[in-house]
């Protein structure tokens, strides 16, 4: 039986590195998508031709706590993904390269999408309401 060097069974290191560096995105593409069409529903069933923005209206409190759920969930991605990071800094000596290399990307991916996620939803608040 040939043994192998612990550094070349990147493989068995973690399977689920790359459908973790995704979850960010995912997140925010979820977020994304229902705070503008909470935003859309509330503004064909509830709002008129609204001039205040949004924060003045009860829907506005709906549509912040759905934003911010949405920030949070991306906030916990972010520190899972910056604990493990600092985990694989510490074990670098131990750790294969490859799994260094996947820990920091999908920190930044993480940290990326939380900030799409709060750049993105800041319109929502800023804006009327609904525009004639």
């Amino acid at each position: 039986m040939m043994r192998t060097h612990k550094r070349d069974m990147v493989g068995t290191t973690n399977r689920s590195g790359l459908w973790r560096a995704v979850a960010g995105w995912a997140v925010w593409a979820t977020g994304f998508t229902a705070l503008y069409v909470a935003h859309s529903l509330a503004c064909r069933y509830v709002g008129g031709a609204g001039i205040a923005p949004l924060p003045a209206s009860g829907v506005g409190a709906s549509l912040l706590w759905l934003w911010a759920a949405f920030v949070a969930a991306n906030g916990v991605l972010v520190a899972l993904s910056y604990r493990r990071w600092r985990k694989s800094r510490a074990a670098s000596s131990t750790e294969p390269e490859a799994g260094h290399f996947i820990a920091k990307l999908v920190f930044g991916l993480d940290f990326s999408a939380m900030c799409a996620m709060l750049v993105t939803g800041i319109p929502v608040f800023i804006l009327p309401a609904c525009l004639p």
